[in-house]
Formats: structure tokens, sequence, C-alpha cells
């Protein structure tokens, strides 16, 4: 099955398709991490994708079809100590129809596409512990565990 990646250059003009999107991935990680969400989460995730100017959103559509997954980042350039720009995947979701139907490594391929024209040299993202899902995903694209992200609730 073939996809249509979309670099979306209008949010606000993209939104009806995002949004169902950006739920779906809210949905699908509450069992996993067990935040609690913001009751306004929606509108602080949609001013931060459009108030980003430096970052790239990414819708696939199977050809002719309505979105069924995303991928949002940046290029990230090290302000600090280290000479390094490395791409950083935000968020990635494919609805659970199109799992394992070459979606989301399309959507890696143009992603790295843009990082490495981006100047970007490395990919970096975070993934939940307990999604095996994502993580088999990410570690099947050639991902490996840089460090771990530790936590202690008070």
């Amino acid at each position: 099955m073939g996809f249509e990646i979309e670099e979306v250059r209008d949010l606000n003009e993209a939104w009806a398709e995002i949004e169902p999107l950006l739920r779906g991935i809210v949905e699908y990680h509450e069992p996993l991490d067990g935040r609690s969400l913001r009751a306004d989460w929606i509108k602080r995730w949609r001013d931060f994708l459009t108030t980003r100017p430096d970052g790239i959103f990414l819708l696939a559509r199977p050809e002719g079809g309505r979105a069924v997954a995303f991928l949002d980042g940046s290029v990230i350039k090290d302000r600090g100590i280290f000479d390094e720009a490395a791409g950083y995947i935000d968020d990635a979701f494919v609805a659970a129809d199109y799992r394992s139907s070459g979606v989301g490594s399309a959507l890696l391929s143009h992603f790295e596409a843009w990082s490495r024209s981006a100047g970007a040299t490395l990919i970096r993202l975070d993934v939940v512990a307990a999604n095996e899902l994502g993580r088999g995903f990410w570690s099947g694209s050639g991902f490996e565990v840089e460090r771990y992200t530790m936590r202690k609730a008070l």
C-alpha cells in the first residue's frame, strides 16, 4: 500500500485531520504512562504546534484518503558545549488499522531526509518505557538506547 506524505504548512487548515490523530496518541498512551491531562490539553498542543517556527509536521494518508498517521519534530542545534545538530521526533502515531503497513517507515524516512537537509547528523526521540509496540518499531528502525530517563513519584 502506498502512502502520501505531506509536510503540513498550515496547521490550522489541516486541523480537522490532525486533531483526531492527537486524540488517538493520547488514548493509546493513557494506560501506558498514567499521567493526567490538563483540561485544555488539545488547545495547548495546537498552540505549541502552530507557534513553533523550526519544526515540521508530517501527515500520512493512503492515496486519496484521510490522514492515518503523523510525525512531528524539529532540528535542535546544541546551544551548550556540544557541536551537534540533531533531529528530534516529538511525537509520532499510526492509527491501529494501519500499523505494520509501512506508513511509520515512510514518515520516518521523510523526517530523516528533512533532518539531514537541515544539518542534523543524528535523530533522537523519547519513547514511553511501557510502549512495547513503539520500542519495537524504533529499535527495528535502527534506533538504540542512548540514555535512560528516570523518575520518582513524590
